[in-house]
């Protein structure tokens, strides 16, 4: 006898509703957030005699106990269904707004029983999969959490200091952060000499006599001159803001080293280190959003859908309008429109591409989304036969589909 498990999850309890193939309600009930409380569902269903075979979970998420706890009890099907569809389904039986978390795990087992062909089992990746997507995960947040303290810390400094914005290019660079912590204000970087500002700029591994002198000389342009007072308010937070961007890119550059180690022990490095302008960061970031199960993606237009780089159709009788895909994975969008950018820098035939696409849109963000698309598409035929990319082979496939065929 198949049954449906529908699980509606929480932090500290969970709803369970069980039906069978007709249906039927066989059991619903709450249980905790513990081992005890998990325990309960495999007693219900030895109490039913449901072997694992005939036991179909579905649940909202996959970053879950409750998935790891019946997964590693070797129950085989496991289906993470998207909230929309749960929320779409909703309007299927009942017309007002009303909704308890009984009801929604009656409605995600009932989707499991009526509408299962329509949803892919969840697989797990390997245990070295999931440390290495961990990882970049963290350095994701450390990135943005750096992005935001540099925002602050330069709308900071333009309150009091805005000479130390124009003389370096990176804000949130070392070199930057250095000087903006020893020489903290206005009257302390005119007071400087050039002497000693080269012996700065040495100190701190810059270099370059042009690179010196053009900041230098941007330091010592006439500047709005700041009023104590403001100095007084605005001095300390600018120096908080750097010792916390400082804290923050330290803890990504370790973060980086981990993963990079990680990384290095993946059986599927090898297809990820020859692609276009993918990187330290970016090679185990798309390494992880693939995954290890082939399975999952069973063909390349799934893999763009979840991306959200190729758009949404929209089409009835005589309409036609085609939208930008807001439905998606936001973080996977974010890693393959930058590989996107940076490859290229590396690739010729990439770099074309996206200049014949920007020449009929005029998009920028258009263009390298359209670029990431066709890139998805060859990483993962590469992905599915296991082997790495070379841009030669790549232009030959180009050029024979080109050809026109001889009837």
């Amino acid at each position: 006898m198949k049954v449906y498990i529908g699980i509606d999850w929480s932090e500290d309890k969970h709803d369970i509703c069980i039906l069978n193939e007709a249906g039927a309600l066989l059991k619903g009930w709450q249980i905790d957030h513990t081992q005890s409380g998990f325990m309960e569902i495999i007693a219900a269903l030895e109490e039913l005699a449901v072997t694992s075979q005939e036991s179909y979970f579905g649940i909202e998420t996959a970053y879950n106990l409750v998935v790891d706890f019946l997964s590693g009890w070797g129950y085989p099907h496991l289906y993470v269904l998207p909230p929309g569809a749960v929320k779409a389904a909703r309007q299927r039986y009942k017309q007002s707004q009303a909704r308890t978390d009984q009801l929604d795990a009656w409605l995600i087992a009932n989707l499991l029983r009526t509408d299962l062909a329509n949803f892919h089992a969840w697989l797990p990746n390997q245990p070295l999969t999931c440390q290495i997507a961990a990882q970049v995960k963290l350095i994701l947040k450390l990135s943005r959490q750096a992005q935001r303290y540099t925002n602050q810390l330069r709308a900071t400094l333009l309150r009091y200091y805005p000479a130390a914005i124009a003389a370096f290019h990176q804000l949130d660079g070392a070199v930057a952060l250095r000087f903006i912590a020893t020489y903290p204000n206005p009257s302390l970087a005119q007071a400087l000499t050039r002497p000693q500002f080269e012996a700065f700029a040495r100190q701190n591994r810059l270099t370059n006599p042009r690179h010196i002198a053009e900041a230098y000389q941007r330091l010592q342009a006439p500047q709005p001159v700041t009023p104590p007072t403001t100095m007084t308010v605005f001095q300390p937070v600018a120096l908080q803001l750097v010792t916390l961007l400082q804290q923050v890119l330290q803890a990504k550059k370790a973060v980086q080293i981990t993963l990079t180690s990680l990384y290095s022990q993946h059986p599927d490095r090898h297809i990820y280190a020859a692609l276009p302008g993918a990187g330290e960061w970016l090679e185990p970031a798309l390494l992880c959003k693939l995954g290890d199960e082939r399975s999952r993606f069973p063909a390349a237009q799934i893999l763009q859908a979840i991306a959200g780089t190729c758009p949404v159709t929209d089409r009835s009788g005589k309409t036609h309008h085609v939208l930008f895909r807001t439905a998606c994975d936001h973080d996977f969008r974010y890693i393959v429109q930058t590989w996107a950018r940076s490859s290229v820098r590396k690739s010729p035939w990439a770099r074309l591409y996206f200049a014949q696409v920007l020449a009929h849109s005029g998009s920028k963000s258009h263009a390298y989304r359209c670029l990431a698309n066709r890139l998805l598409a060859i990483l993962w035929r590469l992905w599915q036969d296991r082997c790495p990319y070379d841009e030669a082979v790549h232009l030959r496939n180009r050029s024979l589909r080109a050809q026109p065929r001889l009837t």
